[in-house]
């Protein structure tokens, strides 16, 4: 997998490509509504969808921008439903744990190892997403009394493990042993500063698959200047649910002001941004576990050594890959 990575990257040819967008702004109305601001990015020109990929064609769509009138052509809204994920099972933890806190896999192990002796979570080499129902329970509980009913679903969530039995499916997924101890509950004296940030990535993964789904309402606005068709994109959280636990970790959402079809904008400025196609990206531990898990090679007994650094393949690969970057500064 990793020598056909390295075939594409070395046969990539990148191609230049210009993104162009316009800072426009809502006009004031008799209601004393407050003007704001928002970007919309090319998406059509002469009704075919924007490519641009010469300086010469983005000049030309820049003049056409900062001469035309904008105006709101499209106006369409729809509600999604996001569901929680499942609790962690071993190459789910090291994925997030090196997204999230840039871990190792082998660090991830090392510190998930001294939880489970401490008692503070459960078996950490596990391929099941399988809760006790006494655990589930226990989850429930919690959320009812610390967030509201509201943040409950109807039922508990229970989640399969797709593919065939293996050992590791005998043990449950990774989850605190004790629901109601908090990341917040434990002193530095008490759990030192990595144990404790794995404990809450666990703690809130496992509270979290057990909570409500959250709902967001998604705009889409078309605006046309001239022969161009500009587009943004809005989002607004109606119930934050299981993302109540993940505000840090949530993508900053855009949210649009209130238009209607036909309405009038301001123009702000243009700009026009020169880009290239980028290669699929060398593996890390995150996209590898996930790929390796995916075709079905090695366990959560063996990513680690897969991992390591002191003479494991993927080690060796990533000193390779580090030499590399380091020439190309």
């Amino acid at each position: 997998m990793i020598v056909e990575r390295e075939r594409e990257i070395e046969k990539f040819v990148p191609v230049e490509y210009w993104q162009i967008r316009a800072l426009v702004r809502t006009q004031e109305l008799k209601n004393s509504r407050t003007q704001e601001e928002f970007w919309v990015e090319l998406a059509k020109y002469k009704d075919k969808k924007a490519e641009i990929h010469k300086m010469e064609e983005a000049k030309k769509i820049l003049e056409i921008l900062e001469k035309g009138e904008y105006v709101v052509a499209d106006i369409k809204k729809s509600e999604r439903k996001t569901q929680p994920h499942p609790p962690f099972k071993t190459s789910t933890l090291q994925q997030a744990s090196a997204n999230v806190l840039g871990w190792s896999a082998k660090k991830t192990m090392s510190v998930a190892q001294k939880l489970y002796e401490q008692g503070d979570i459960t078996y950490h080499r596990t391929d099941s997403f399988n809760l006790a129902p006494v655990a589930i329970e226990a989850v429930r509980k919690f959320v009812g009394d610390s967030y509201g009913a509201n943040y409950l679903p109807a039922g508990p969530r229970i989640y399969k493990t797709a593919g065939k039995v293996v050992a590791q499916e005998a043990h449950e997924a990774v989850r605190p042993t004790h629901i109601e101890i908090t990341p917040e509950k434990f002193t530095g004296q008490e759990m030192a500063v990595d144990e404790k940030k794995l404990y809450s990535l666990i703690w809130r993964r496992t509270i979290a698959c057990q909570m409500a789904e959250a709902i967001f309402d998604d705009t889409k606005v078309v605006v046309s200047a001239g022969k161009c068709d500009l587009t943004a994109n809005g989002i607004v959280v109606k119930f934050d649910g299981w993302k109540k636990l993940f505000v840090k970790d949530n993508e900053e959402f855009q949210s649009l002001p209130e238009m209607t079809v036909g309405e009038k904008l301001n123009k702000e400025k243009v700009e026009s941004l020169q880009k290239f196609t980028q290669p699929a990206p060398r593996f890390n531990d995150a996209s590898l576990i996930k790929e390796l898990e995916k075709k079905g090679i090695g366990r959560p007994s063996t990513y680690a050594a897969i991992y390591r650094q002191d003479g494991g393949f993927f080690g060796r690969y990533c000193e390779w890959k580090t030499s590399l970057d380091g020439d190309a500064e």
